[in-house]
């Protein structure tokens, strides 16, 4: 009995996990308009080192930030998600502005083909 309470709540706390997660990577907030593309990253991210290259076999033209050692890219970053109305929280990273449109949390490629 003490193994099934066990697994059911990992179960739970897993389906949690993963249901904060696919909700919080379709956010999308407009802040303001721009033509760039800019990625916030860390430099010890695996995500964001597959997403520059997704970025880049798909030629989508970006600029790459590190905020772990760039303190300006840091406070451009959380600037960002404040005005574009994302609470502040621990974000998933990387995190894009894709033309004015914050995109925390690893939005992956689709998403930000949409906002081209």
């Amino acid at each position: 009995m003490k193994k099934f309470l066990i697994f059911a709540a990992i179960l739970f706390a897993a389906y949690t996990w993963q249901k904060r997660v696919t909700a919080s990577s379709t956010v999308s907030s407009k802040y303001t308009s721009h033509d760039e593309v800019i990625m916030y990253s860390l430099t010890t991210c695996g995500h964001c080192k597959l997403m520059a290259g997704e970025l880049q076999n798909a030629n989508i033209v970006f600029t790459e930030k590190f905020i772990d050692t760039d303190s300006d890219a840091k406070t451009e970053l959380y600037s960002k998600l404040a005005k574009a109305g994302v609470a502040p929280r621990t974000i998933g990273m990387p995190a894009l502005d894709v033309h004015g449109n914050m995109m925390p949390d690893n939005p992956g490629l689709a998403a930000v083909r949409k906002r081209l």
